[in-house]
This record gives C-alpha cells, sequence and structure tokens, in this order.
C-alpha cells in the first residue's frame, strides 16, 4: 500500500465529514467529503450506501499506516483501468463513441 495506489473497498461507515472505506487488504481509511467530488457535495448518506463497493486512491499514509483516500484524485484513465475494463473491446469502443461524441 502506497501514495498513489488505486484501490477497490466497500464503504464501512458514512459519516457527515467523510466516508470509511475498508481496503481490499483489510485497512480502513478515511476518505474525507473534500476528496468525494470537485463539486460541492453536501450530505454523503444520499450519495452512498453502507457495503457499496468503491474505487479510490491513497493521497496519503500517516505515521501509524493509516490511509487518506480520494474519489477526486482519480483520473478518468486510471478509472477506467481499475474497472477491469481496458482489454474488453466492447468497453473500449463504447468509450471511444463517448470521446467523439462529446
Amino acid at each position: 500500500m502506497e501514495v498513489n495506489d488505486i484501490c477497490h473497498g466497500k464503504i464501512k461507515s458514512i459519516e457527515s465529514y467523510g466516508l470509511f472505506i475498508e481496503l481490499e487488504n483489510g485497512v480502513t481509511g478515511l476518505l474525507h467529503i473534500s476528496e468525494v467530488s470537485k463539486k460541492y457535495v453536501s450530505n454523503l448518506d444520499k450519495l452512498y450506501s453502507i457495503n457499496q463497493p468503491v474505487i479510490c486512491k491513497i493521497i496519503k499514509i500517516d505515521n501509524k499506516g493509516r490511509p487518506s483516500l480520494s474519489f477526486k484524485a482519480i483520473s478518468a484513465k486510471e478509472n477506467y483501468l481499475a474497472e477491469g475494463k481496458a482489454n474488453d473491446p466492447t468497453n473500449l469502443l463504447n468509450k471511444i463513441d463517448d470521446l467523439i461524441s462529446k
């Protein structure tokens, strides 16, 4: 587990200040509300649920080994690769169509 790693996890707790996410390696990290989106988010309960699977990026690890996590720090390319769709030709064609139509 290192800074800039892209990780899969599940939401374990939703607080007013952020989400506690248990990563695949069993370590739980905090994703602060300011790291959810580039846009203002006022209520995490309306967007997320307990045990919801998520993909996040480690942006910091404190001296106790606890990771700080982010959704907004993940680039579109990193998210696409983390979802395991990079080698699927159908998804690749759909992604190209999406890019062309913008």
